[in-house]
């Protein structure tokens, strides 16, 4: 399945569910159990969505987005047996606080968020945040880069106070690093880990505010990206 053809989705988790202890062996394989158990709950939750994009092809509308994400929930849902009880789908939403969608040009949060309803009360629920883009260091002195999923770049000038997009290699005379493939590949792979690192901590860093007392940390393992 290769990126540039579907939307990847991450899930940042927060399960009060899972109880780790290291006391007795006993409890550690428990433990390891509940982990397999959630894990598989989680893994066919996102292939549901997967599959939702898949249908979509390169149709990367909201209205696409929301139906995956909708999908995503259900299958947790049904799966943990609180598709009808409000207060159970609750605190389903409450153990995933983040989906993270990431698509050619940028990525998406899909995260809890705490808003003014219309009758002016505070309702917490999974909201779309703007898209991110997928921004690299600056590179020799001058040039800001903008990667996407794919070998298309923008590119600013900040000397020539000028910008532009197309193919890296479009760029070679005027950026060295972009001469061999596999420097702009881990060049372009890092600008999409620092990104959508860097705005899951700072939306983290929100969250621990508001959150009723609780203060998360979030340790991030990005799957490999080919």
């Amino acid at each position: 399945m290769k990126l540039t053809n579907l939307a990847v989705i991450f899930v940042i988790i927060i399960s009060p569910f899972l109880f780790i202890s290291t006391q007795t062996s006993k409890v550690a394989i428990e433990d390891q159990k509940l982990r397999t158990y959630y894990d598989n709950i989680i893994d066919n939750a996102i292939q549901d969505a997967a599959f939702i994009l898949s249908r979509y092809g390169h149709d990367r509308s909201s209205n696409a987005r929301q139906i995956a994400s909708d999908a995503f929930f259900d299958s947790l849902y049904y799966s943990f047996n609180s598709y009808t009880n409000p207060t159970s789908k609750a605190r389903v939403d409450a153990c995933l606080p983040i989906l993270v969608f990431l698509e050619k040009e940028g990525f998406f949060l899909y995260a809890l968020n705490p808003y003014k309803n219309v009758h002016g009360q505070t309702e917490i629920k999974h909201t779309w945040f703007p898209m991110q883009h997928y921004i690299g260091e600056t590179l020799s002195g001058r040039f800001s880069v903008r990667y996407t999923l794919d070998n298309s770049v923008y590119v600013y000038d900040q000397i020539d106070n000028a910008f532009s997009g197309g193919n890296y290699q479009e760029y070679k005379d005027k950026i060295p690093f972009f001469n061999d493939v596999r420097t702009f590949e881990n060049l372009r792979i890092a600008a999409i880990k620092n990104s959508v690192q860097k705005e899951i901590m700072s939306y983290m860093n929100q969250y621990n505010q508001w959150s009723s007392g609780k203060s998360l940390y979030v340790s991030l393992k990005f799957p490999s990206i080919e």
